[in-house]
C-alpha cells in the first residue's frame, strides 16, 4: 500500500501562492497599462473633438451677409446726336472734346446719324451711345446671427476685411472700396446690430458690359468668404439694382 501511494504522488506538481500572487499582479499591471492608453486616447480624441467644434464656431461667428440690394452706378449714359469734337461735354460721360468717346476710344465720325458704324458698336444710325461705365457697385455689409465683430477698414494692412473682383476681363485683389458706416459705435468693427455700406471701385480693366458677370469676394480676417455674384442686365441705367 505505501508502495502504491508513493508511486501516486512520486511525480506531483503544484503552483505555489507566491506564483499565484505574481501572475496576478502581471495581469493587473497590463489590465491597468491598457486601460490607461484606452482612456488617454478617448481623452485626446475628445480634446481634438472639441478644438474642431470651436473652430466651427469660430468660423461661422466671423461669417458676413449681405443686408439689402447690390447696386451699380453707370455714368455716360445717353445717346450723342453730334459727336463733333467740340469743347462741350455732348454725351455726359465727364470729357470733353473726345469725339463721342466709347470706353474712351476716340469716336472717328463727325455726325453719328449715318449709315457708317463710327464708333464700332455694330450698330448704324444709332447717334453713338456712349457705353455706360460702372463708377461704383454699392451693397451694405452685417455680421451673421450671432457673429463675432469684424473688422472692416480700408486703410488697415493686416487683420481687416479685403475685397477681390473677377470678370471676364480680369482677376483684382484687394481692391479700392470705402465705408460709409450707416448703424455702428464709430469704430471700424462691424457689431451686432451694425450695418456698413460698401463701395467698391471696379478695376480699370473691367468695363462690365451688358449680361456680363461679375463677382466681388469679401474676405473677412476670419471666418468664411462672401462671394457676391451678379449680372448685369441687358441694359444699363443711371443705377441698376442687381438683385
Amino acid at each position: 500500500m505505501k508502495k502504491l501511494l508513493s508511486k501516486l504522488h512520486k511525480k506531483e506538481e503544484g503552483i505555489t501562492g507566491l506564483e499565484t500572487a505574481i501572475i496576478l499582479i502581471a495581469f493587473v499591471i497590463v489590465a491597468s497599462v491598457f486601460a490607461f492608453v484606452v482612456l488617454s486616447t478617448g481623452l485626446f480624441s475628445a480634446d481634438r473633438g472639441k478644438e474642431t467644434v470651436f473652430a466651427g464656431l469660430d468660423k461661422a461667428r466671423g461669417n458676413l451677409e449681405v443686408r439689402g440690394a447690390v447696386t451699380a452706378a453707370s455714368v455716360g449714359i445717353g445717346a450723342e446726336t453730334i459727336c463733333g469734337a467740340d469743347a462741350a461735354d455732348d454725351d455726359g460721360d465727364g470729357r470733353v472734346n473726345d469725339g463721342c468717346a466709347a470706353n474712351g476710344a476716340v469716336e472717328a465720325g463727325a455726325n453719328c446719324l449715318n449709315a457708317t458704324d463710327d464708333d464700332a458698336d455694330t450698330e448704324i444710325n444709332d447717334g453713338c451711345p456712349t457705353y455706360a461705365l460702372v463708377q461704383d457697385i454699392k451693397f451694405n455689409l452685417a455680421t451673421a446671427a450671432a457673429g463675432a465683430p469684424v473688422s472692416v477698414d480700408p486703410a488697415a494692412t493686416t487683420n481687416s476685411t479685403i475685397i477681390n473682383y473677377v470678370d471676364a476681363q480680369d482677376r483684382v485683389g484687394d481692391i479700392t472700396f470705402t465705408v460709409v458706416k450707416i448703424l455702428g459705435d464709430g469704430d471700424d468693427l462691424i457689431e451686432v446690430g451694425e450695418l456698413f455700406e460698401i463701395t467698391v471701385d471696379p478695376p480699370g480693366t473691367s468695363t462690365i458690359d451688358e449680361n456680363e458677370v461679375f463677382t466681388i469676394e469679401v474676405v473677412p480676417p476670419s471666418g468664411g468668404t462672401l462671394a457676391i455674384s451678379r449680372t448685369m442686365p441687358p441694359q444699363k441705367d443711371a443705377l441698376v439694382n442687381l438683385n
